[in-house]
């Protein structure tokens, strides 16, 4: 994680692939994006939307994709932001979007709970 994240992590958003992980009620919100008139990222609203609906705090939340608009969608939704390079893009591009952390391995989402 970068200095001054010193909240400890106890929320993810999971999104890789496509595939967002969290409760169910969540992943049904997940797959309204788009219709009805809800965004689809780096529009916020979807993490915002899991923020209200779980009660979680933006600074105790980490979302973790693997594309741009997972990174943008937490940028814009004000939580932090790892990207995953077993996904979408290589370590490099997600380095361009300059996301809190960047993990190459699954298990490695154990350490973003340690800050």
């Amino acid at each position: 994680m970068k200095e001054g994240s010193s909240s400890r992590v106890r929320n993810m958003i999971f999104d890789v692939d496509g595939t967002l992980l969290d409760s169910k009620r969540d992943i049904a919100a997940a797959q309204t994006q788009g219709t009805d008139d809800t965004p689809f990222k780096p529009d916020p609203f979807i993490i915002n939307k899991i923020l209200i609906d779980q009660g979680w705090q933006k600074e105790e939340t980490v979302m973790v994709g693997d594309t741009d608009r997972d990174i943008k969608a937490g940028k814009n939704a004000g939580v932090r932001t790892c990207g995953v390079s077993f996904g979408s893009l290589t370590r490099a591009q997600l380095e361009a979007l300059q996301p809190d952390s960047i993990i190459d391995r699954f298990d490695e989402l154990l350490t973003l709970t340690d800050a």
